[in-house]
Formats: C-alpha cells, structure tokens, sequence
C-alpha cells in the first residue's frame, strides 16, 4: 500500500511540554489559563474525542447560576429540556470539532474512556496535594 493512501489514527493521550502564555481572572471564582508551545501545534481539543461542538459564554460567571436556574426549570416542567438555555446565554466563541480527528479518534475512544475512569482515584489523590 503507498504511503498516500495509509491511514494513521492519532492516539487521543498526549504528553506535550507546554509554558503558560495567559493567566486571566475572569472572575473571582474561575481563573483561565491559557498554554502553549511548539509540542501543542496538534493538540485537538475533547470535541474532537466527543464529537461536540465546545461553547464559552460571554459572561462566565453567570453560567454556573443559569445552568442552576435552567435546571431547576427542567425540574419542575417550566422547559422541555437544557436546550432552553441557547435562549438566555451569549455566547463568546465556540469550538467546533475537526471531522479528520474525529474520525481519527472514534477507534481510541472507548479505552480513553476506560483509562479516564481507572484514573479518577489517582486525579482525586493528586488534588489533596
């Protein structure tokens, strides 16, 4: 088979060397911290494992309270569904998946996941320091 015509899929587990170019508080509970770096030229975003598109809203630190309020409404019947919040949040940007690493990813996805979860003790542990 000629090398134009092979097909590589990326692993979605990467180990970069990165410096932090950006430290913003946005709010006084959420911070972001913005890296980069050569070894981050590839580097896809979790939409590109999922297959979801990645929305900021504008106003940040209104999004952990409507994300209550909307909730709250799911609850109790007011909306059909958490969709209802595309009516009350602006969003900033969005981050759309790339379909080549999508596809790329779909193989891996499932021992991602796997990894994920068996790791969640050791994420846990390291977060108490």
């Amino acid at each position: 088979m000629s090398s134009d015509t092979t097909t590589r899929s990326r692993s979605p587990f990467v180990l970069a060397r990165a410096e932090v170019r950006g430290v913003d508080r946005v709010s006084p509970n959420f911070v972001r911290i913005t890296f980069g770096g050569v070894d981050l030229d590839d580097f896809g975003t979790p939409g590109d494992v999922y297959d979801a598109r990645i929305k900021v809203p504008k106003l940040l630190e209104e999004a952990t309270s409507m994300g209550a309020a909307v909730a709250g409404g799911v609850g109790v019947g007011l909306f059909r569904d958490f969709d209802a919040i595309e009516r009350f949040i602006e969003i900033d940007c969005e981050h759309a998946p790339n379909p080549n690493a999508v596809k790329a990813y779909a193989s891996s996805r499932q021992t991602f996941e796997m990894c994920y979860e068996a790791l969640t003790g050791v994420y846990a542990h390291m977060a108490r320091g």
